[in-house]
């Protein structure tokens, strides 16, 4: 079950927050970090949901500031009003007073590690089960995917919470029914989340469904670094939902390609979308890449076939179909000289547009890249031209082609300076968010014919979809 998670400042604040996301969380989680009197009693009045009373400080990653104390004073006030749950740090299990704790009030022993996950989690879980506890709990931070690892297939005789904490732990977080979890926290959607990596509530129950996740349901992923940003898990999750299909696409940040293959195996992951950047070091990895792959030198897409994980590329072919049906780009074709093309990026991505202009148009191509050895080693492989910084002063460019990162989400650099961009040619941003990037906003200044990477990301994802042998 999906756990809401709140830190209110105020009963009224606490009850808003509850409201907002009521439907999809079976229980509320109120941490008492920054009011640690809140009247819990009115909020479990105002509500009809079992209620979790926690408090952290620093050391757990929390808020709450007083002494050890005051915070047992805390707990012991918070035991007295009408709650189901009370959270005890696992510091205090030892001394805590629990004959103090009412009937009624169940005790979650709980581990919270906000820097790192410990070798053996086992051994910490198997001390807490010593106690009167009824829930047993492990947080920690994954600084590794292979931190999750350590939390699966953890097996408790009582309820057990288990959840890696961060961007690389996300994935504990959905899948908490394969972890053996006994529920999941979110945060409502207009508050911030109570601990790093957490989703929203609606996230968790729209767009993942975490809570029909069960062994039946075929797993399908995101690998890269990050991954946040993705339109992916919203734009698969509901194609499966569409088609009535137990699937679920799951993002996984991981810190190298290895840890790719070990997710795709431990999680019996029938298919997946890789991204940067591991685009090109995870081929040694794997069982077969196809032709288009071989020859672009990077992969994002992989497929499952029995034992056997398979690499393709749909990038290209997304690059490609988003020119053909742009009208913008159909001003640049019948001309009696090749366009000159001018691609940033020296990656994965860089890569396949190449080759899809390559394949479509055979233009004179220029490659620039902040990393020249990256550039060189590029226009070696697709026999097209380098161009550094000061070349770029004489070039002038029918078409711009952004592959790099530049403008991604809150980032406000810009790929090439201002004086770069020649006003009416034609400007290509494969990122889709956001929409209009600083590079987007800067060519339309000019004057120049722009496409966001939204339709070449659709119509690759398309191709991924088939590969994976659905609709």
């Amino acid at each position: 079950m999906i756990c809401a998670s709140i830190m209110p400042e105020s009963e009224i604040d606490a009850i808003k927050l509850i409201r907002s996301c009521e439907e999809s969380a079976k229980v509320i989680e109120i941490r008492l970090d920054l009011k640690p009197d809140i009247d819990l009693t009115y909020i479990a009045n105002a509500i009809n949901k079992p209620i979790i009373a926690t408090c952290l400080t620093a050391r757990d990653g929390g808020r709450f500031a007083g002494s050890l104390k005051q915070l047992n004073d805390t707990l012991l006030n918070a035991a007295r009003h009408k709650i189901q749950y009370l959270t005890i740090n696992h510091y205090l299990l030892g001394k805590f007073p629990f004959n103090k704790i009412p009937r009624g009030v169940k005790i979650i022993a709980a581990y919270h590690n906000p820097r790192s996950t410990p070798k053996s989690p086992g051994k910490i879980i198997t001390e807490m089960a010593r106690t009167k506890a009824s829930v047993l709990k492990f947080a920690s931070h994954a600084n590794s995917f292979n931190d999750n690892l350590k939390l699966f297939g953890i097996r408790s005789k009582r309820p057990f919470i288990g959840l890696c904490m961060g961007e690389n732990g996300v994935p504990s977080r959905i899948l908490y029914k394969r972890f053996n979890s006994w529920l999941t926290f979110g945060h409502p959607a207009d508050s911030q989340p109570s601990a790093e990596g957490q989703l929203s509530v609606k996230t968790l129950s729209e767009v993942y469904k975490a809570d029909k996740i069960n062994a039946k349901t075929r797993l399908y992923a995101l690998f890269g670094k990050p991954v946040n940003h993705s339109a992916g898990p919203n734009l698969f999750n509901f194609q499966f939902e569409q088609q009535k299909m137990n699937a679920a696409y799951v993002p996984f940040q991981v810190n190298n390609a290895r840890e790719i293959i070990t997710a795709m195996k431990k999680f019996n992951i029938q298919g997946a979308s890789i991204t940067a950047p591991f685009k090109t070091t995870i081929i040694p990895y794997l069982d077969e890449v196809c032709r288009d792959s071989e020859v672009i030198g990077a992969v994002n897409t992989i497929v499952r076939r029995g034992n056997r994980l398979i690499g393709h590329n749909t990038d290209w072919a997304g690059f490609q179909i988003a020119l053909l049906e742009d009208s913008a780009y159909e001003g640049l074709i019948g001309k009696k000289t090749p366009p000159t093309v001018l691609i940033l990026g020296a990656g994965g991505a860089a890569r396949a547009i190449i080759y899809a202009l390559k394949e479509l148009i055979n233009p004179n191509i220029f490659v620039y890249n902040r990393t020249t050895e990256k550039a060189r080693a590029l226009v070696k492989r697709f026999k097209c031209n380098h161009v550094g910084i000061k070349g770029l002063k004489d070039l002038k460019p029918d078409i711009i082609v952004n592959a790099t990162s530049a403008g991604m989400n809150l980032d406000n650099s810009l790929p090439i300076e201002a004086e770069f961009i020649p006003a009416g040619s034609y400007v290509f941003d494969a990122i889709y968010n956001p929409p209009e990037t600083p590079l987007i906003k800067l060519a339309k200044e000019k004057n120049c014919r722009t496409q966001s990477g939204l339709n070449m990301f659709l119509f690759q994802a398309h191709h991924q979809l088939m590969l994976w042998g659905l609709k």
